[in-house]
């Protein structure tokens, strides 16, 4: 049934783009992939090739009343793992994994949902949203795939993309120089004669000929060499955080198709744009069901999408065989906040801002160098926010919002060996007594808005949550909650970790993303 309703899916859309034919001129055929392993979610060892495969799941946590179906449906496409996850009941609305809201393909017979995971076996911690109580509750589950009945399978391993082979001198064309990146390791850009540039995703082995409009594109390319026109505009992009860079590198004009509703931007800027009186940019569906029609009528050049989209292949298929190339951003897979905030140059490069890119990530980047060097506080902070089950989200040591926390002077309360996802999220959820017994003592509690959204005041995260009362931090009025628009100002990363420099010495109560619950 899942086979059936996601081929129905393609072939209707594939019907969109055939009757399009005199735009396009004619349906094209579908974009060759590389098979390559993601290294911060699968395994050195796996299959050499895309395949299905069935793996025993189990499901911890919530009241016990629901369960999902076992074995379930693994793909192996693209290097990644995908799992048809299907409740039995059919009033789950979405899912969160990893921080990104994923709706169901279909809800008849249960909820179905298709979920990236690590390799089998493996843990995931995930929230899944119902609407059969009073209420629409998000409530914490663990599911665990593998076991010793698992039918895992055992293909001949695959080696993971090789940089330095995707970067290897383009047949005919002249390599002059490289991009000079300090901190971004998920992505190169190599600069060949005639203004060509050679922009390189080797995680994902995708590979993009950026060539200035006016310019032939070079004969005998590899086939799997996709072309960008420069300068970028009419850009379709489907991720939220991604539209910081094309703002901070004063670029915002060359975005004219999103995934995401007016209502789920806290920028205003982008709000206004999606205004039915401006429509400057067009909201044009979800990621994994956008509108084909208005996306090809009106010029796309290029689609800019998260890994979110191998949750749906076949919408990547689809605007890759319309001639359309789409770029798979991994700025959030940068080991450093500096590495991620560094993606601003290739889009810069790309909308030829460069020189606005790089002032943007030097301004930023010279608050980060502000700090490094400054004595320790002293100060313990707790980084979390309560979910709907009570529980409190917490992020892994390792993380990047922690790693600033250390770089502002401060020291992160939670220890490696408490905070553990078991999977390839950076949060897991932590039952309050475990969250009390470790944060009891911590000096500051930062609450985290993303999700759950601002709190107004002390006594509506005490309401959330009152054994919060007898901690330290509730005491002595050192609770302080982020602002809504954070995780969406990816390039402001400098302020939010001289907003917590603030915060921890009190020298300066003007605050950028942190706010003081009173």
């Amino acid at each position: 049934m899942i086979r059936q309703n996601k081929g129905l899916r393609l072939a209707a859309a594939g019907l969109v783009m055939c009757l399009m034919a005199g735009f396009l001129g004619g349906c094209g055929s579908a974009a060759q992939r590389e098979t390559n392993a993601e290294s911060s979610s699968v395994a050195e060892s796996v299959p050499a090739e895309e395949s299905t495969f069935a793996v025993n799941v189990t499901l911890e946590g919530g009241s016990g009343k629901s369960t999902v179906a076992s074995p379930a449906e693994i793909r192996f496409e693209d290097g990644r793992y995908i799992a048809v996850i299907k409740w039995s009941s059919s009033n789950y609305d979405f899912m969160v994994v990893d921080e990104e809201t994923i709706y169901p393909v279909t809800t008849e017979g249960g909820s179905v949902f298709e979920i990236l995971i690590p390799k089998p076996p493996c843990r995931i911690d995930v929230q899944a949203d119902t609407t059969a109580m009073s209420t629409p509750h998000l409530i914490d589950y663990t599911l665990v795939f593998g076991g010793e009945e698992s039918d895992v399978s055992q293909a001949a391993p695959a080696q993971s993309a090789n940089s330095e082979e995707l970067r290897e001198a383009l047949p005919g064309l002249v390599k002059t120089g490289s991009m000079a990146l300090d901190y971004a390791e998920q992505f190169s850009v190599d600069y060949y004669e005639n203004d060509l540039a050679l922009v390189t995703v080797p995680e994902d082995g995708s590979r993009f000929l950026l060539v200035p409009g006016g310019t032939e594109v070079p004969e005998n390319l590899p086939a799997d060499v996709k072309i960008i026109k420069t300068p970028a505009e009419n850009v379709y992009m489907a991720s939220s955080s991604d539209m910081d860079f094309f703002a901070a590198c004063k670029a915002l004009s060359a975005i004219r198709f999103t995934s995401v509703k007016g209502t789920d931007w806290a920028r205003p800027d982008v709000r206004e744009a999606l205004t039915a009186s401006s429509q400057a940019i067009l909201y044009v569906g979800k990621y994994s069901a956008p509108d084909y029609e208005t996306i090809l009528t009106q010029g796309c050049a290029l689609v800019i999408e998260n890994t979110m989209i191998y949750h749906a292949p076949e919408v990547k298929e689809m605007l890759e065989s319309s001639g359309i190339p789409v770029l798979v951003d991994r700025s959030s897979y940068e080991t450093t906040p500096e590495g991620r905030m560094e993606w601003v140059k290739l889009y810069g490069f790309i909308t030829g801002h460069t020189e606005a890119a790089e002032e943007a990530f030097r301004g930023q980047l010279a608050k980060f160098e502000a700090l490094k060097g400054l004595a320790s506080t002293g100060k313990t902070a707790a980084f979390f926010y309560i979910n709907t089950n009570g529980a409190a989200v917490v992020r892994e040591s390792s993380d990047y919002i922690p790693a600033m926390i250390r770089l502002a002077g401060g020291e992160y309360i939670f220890s490696e060996s408490l905070v553990k996802s078991g999977g390839h999220s950076a949060t897991a959820a932590i039952q309050i007594e475990a969250f009390y017994a470790a944060a009891r003592e911590a000096d500051y509690f930062i609450y985290s808005a993303d999700i759950p959204g601002e709190l107004g005041s002390l006594a509506e995260l005490l309401e959330k949550c009152p054994p919060l009362a007898d901690c330290k931090a509730v005491r002595e009025g050192h609770v302080y909650c982020t602002t809504g628009n954070l995780f969406q100002s990816v390039m402001e990363m400098g302020d939010f970790v001289t907003d917590l420099r603030r915060m921890l010495t009190e020298e300066d109560p003007e605050m950028t993303f942190l706010y003081k619950l009173e």
